[in-house]
């Protein structure tokens, strides 16, 4: 949705029916929508440059139920073992969903 240039306003007019999976990280600092490079992106909630916060309150107001997985494309996370790089990841979505 970042990279798309999507709004939250747009977002809010989707049908719930239509959000079947959601996928979840954050940009890497410094770089606008245009400059994101896939396979190359930050924890969810590490930066802030994607509005994960005002993402998730939309989803909830459509009533969203699905799953929300996170994309954990960091190489911070890469370095971590595969029991400390699951526990880290799992936190960092337990605050944003909090």
């Amino acid at each position: 949705m970042y990279t798309a240039k999507t709004s939250l306003a747009e977002l809010s007019r989707v049908s719930v029916e239509d959000v079947v999976y959601v996928h979840v990280n954050d940009g890497v600092a410094g770089r606008g929508p245009d400059e994101q490079i896939d396979q190359e992106r930050d924890i969810v909630g590490a930066t802030g440059v994607i509005d994960i916060a005002g993402f998730i309150a939309t989803l909830r107001a459509l009533a969203y139920a699905g799953p929300v997985t996170v994309e954990p494309f960091s190489k911070a996370v890469k370095a971590m073992s595969v029991g400390d790089a699951a526990a880290y990841t799992s936190r960092s979505l337990d605050k944003v969903l909090a």
